[in-house]
């Protein structure tokens, strides 16, 4: 598999789990592509956790600030789209 491939032909130990998927699908030949509209961070373009319109926040490193960020996110959503949230669920 190309984890496989990844894992072994990357000095990936210690990297955060950005730089290895980027590292990861470049060894892979994946072409790249910049939408700085899809992350919420604060190296780019920063965005609350109410932010419901990306589609990832960076950086949270321990689950329970990840957990936080997507609980915000989640209910922002259901309050700007309750007749979709009524129809998912995430719990």
């Amino acid at each position: 598999s190309q984890v496989v491939v990844c894992k072994s032909q990357l000095h990936w130990q210690g990297w955060g789990e950005d730089l290895y998927m980027e590292q990861c699908m470049k060894l892979m030949g994946v072409p790249g592509s910049t939408d700085l509209n899809m992350v919420g961070d604060d190296r780019c373009r920063g965005a609350p956790c109410s932010d419901f319109t990306r589609v990832a926040y960076h950086p949270f490193k321990d689950k329970a600030s990840w957990e936080g960020c997507h609980d915000q996110s989640y209910n922002a959503w259901k309050v700007a789209t309750p007749f979709k949230a009524e129809t998912i669920s995430y719990e």
